[in-house]
């Protein structure tokens, strides 16, 4: 699933800080049964709960100072909050700092249970319990 409806803030002075937030309402799979489905009470309840949030902790392997075109691999630490629930995660991914942007890609995996949900199903498809969490961001 993707999301159009994003936002986000950081800072870069002495530490790097950052929180941002998706409005689960734009969540997208392709299928709009699906996404219809997902959003509602049973799952996401986007109704009750809008938004998605993620609060970063701390990173770990960033440079001190940034070579232009190189990639560095880091972890990011923080809180995501899906339906009310808060859930300590960690990210890992690379960064990369070109045209006076830093880049970052991250991924995690939570489950449908860390946040008080069954993982979708119905009498002839599953899905796993998994959740596969990917996060893009640039820096400018």
């Amino acid at each position: 699933m993707r999301t159009r409806g994003d936002k986000g803030s950081c800072s870069c002075k002495a530490e790097i800080q950052g929180s941002g937030s998706i409005a689960i309402d734009q969540l997208n799979s392709d299928s709009k049964q699906r996404d219809e489905h997902i959003i509602g009470a049973d799952y996401f309840d986007a109704e009750q709960f809008p938004t998605a949030e993620f609060i970063a902790d701390s990173f770990s392997g960033l440079p001190d100072k940034w070579i232009e075109d190189q990639a560095y691999p880091f972890t990011m630490n923080g809180k995501l909050t899906v339906r009310g629930i808060e859930k300590e995660v960690t990210f890992t991914g690379q960064a990369l700092y070109t045209d006076n942007q830093i880049k970052l890609s991250s991924q995690t995996v939570v489950t449908f249970t860390d946040f008080g949900m069954v993982s979708p199903h119905s009498i002839v498809l599953s899905a796993e319990n998994d959740v596969n969490v990917h996060l893009e961001l640039v820096l400018r």
